[in-house]
């Protein structure tokens, strides 16, 4: 009867192992032969865009199979168009990728208009890292502190009502009793941008990795500063003070958390609906492999691109929170968030 036993036994780890070699081929086959699309609603050469097709030159050695890695933009409504795309259109095969706005769970969270996704039905891949989001004035113009934007009222640049250009200084105008006239119509960064250069506009809101990739003259030869700024808080704004910490009670806290959050996601990457548990984890772990291949980090550093990533998993947490916040707080940020 031992003997019996232990013949079941074996036979029984045979079975186990062949079962896991079966799992772990049909794993390295998942994408082999496929082309994995990363769609970015934002315009060729600015951020999301640039780290779309920077994961896009080097995540496929990190893939068995090795899949072919293409970027489409497909712009409008501030990203909203390429996330509806991917929400209802686009192939449910797990290879159709997006570079998704940092500002939509809050968007869709508080009922925006042109909403027509669900993010919580997003595989979320991760993000090259969180990003500092700023509002920033052109360097002596006699705009060169959080002191001096609460004395008087400035000209903020934005493109429209219920994106994050207006968003923030809309956010704080509410809770810091700041007096931004937020002057909307400009198109995208390249206009807001110019907006500041010639003076029009007395401030805007970037982030520092954006004027890193956008503008980096600007950024090197300190023509540009930041005078507040959204947390995460970057080591490279020592002094300035976040938005969160200048909020005078809980509630007010609350509310910026909840609008900033996508400071939290960064220039998040995430699957569109129908991926598979397997497909998911096959391109988390070849995302975290990428973000700490030489080769990915000498070409992220040559662009002045930090490298602090944050995993799919993350990235879930923080999308879920916010799509799940409580109705008080959802009422109270949504004339401040959609339209």
């Amino acid at each position: 009867m031992k003997h019996i036993l232990i013949t079941y036994v074996g036979i029984a780890l045979i079975s186990t192992s062949l079962t896991a070699r079966s799992q772990q081929a049909d794993s390295s086959a998942f994408f082999k032969g496929k082309t994995i699309n990363i769609y970015v609603g934002g315009t060729p050469g600015a951020s999301y865009d640039t780290n779309g097709r920077l994961l896009s030159r080097h995540m496929g050695r990190h893939i068995s199979g090795a899949p072919t890695f293409v970027v489409q933009n497909l712009i409008g409504a501030g990203g909203i168009r390429m996330v509806n795309y991917l929400h209802a259109q686009a192939p449910k095969d797990g290879a159709q990728l997006g570079m998704i706005p940092n500002t939509l769970p809050a968007l869709q969270a508080v009922g925006g208009r042109g909403v027509q996704f669900d993010l919580a039905q997003f595989g979320w891949i991760g993000s090259i890292s969180p990003v500092s989001v700023t509002l920033t004035a052109w360097r002596g113009r006699g705009l060169d502190s959080w002191e001096d934007a609460k004395k008087r009222e400035v000209i903020v640049a934005a493109s429209a009502k219920g994106a994050i250009t207006y968003t923030v200084p809309a956010l704080t105008n509410a809770i810091l009793g700041t007096r931004f006239k937020i002057v909307t119509g400009y198109q995208g960064l390249a206009d807001i941008s110019l907006a500041l250069e010639r003076g029009e506009a007395e401030a805007v809101l970037s982030s520092i990795e954006n004027w890193k990739v956008t503008k980096p003259g600007w950024w090197n030869e300190k023509r540009i500063l930041m005078f507040i700024q959204a947390e995460p808080k970057s080591a490279e704004l020592p002094g300035v003070p976040s938005i969160q910490e200048l909020a005078t009670n809980p509630d007010d806290r609350r509310l910026a958390d909840f609008v900033l959050a996508g400071s939290k996601l960064g220039f998040a990457m995430a699957a569109g609906p129908g991926g598979t548990a397997e497909s998911i984890n096959i391109l988390r772990t070849a995302f975290m492999s990428t973000t700490s291949d030489p080769a990915f980090i000498g070409e992220a550093s040559k662009m002045l691109l930090d490298i602090n990533p944050v995993s799919g998993e993350e990235l879930t947490r923080v999308v879920n929170e916010v799509l799940t916040a409580p109705k008080s707080l959802v009422e109270r940020a949504r004339p401040i968030i959609s339209e």
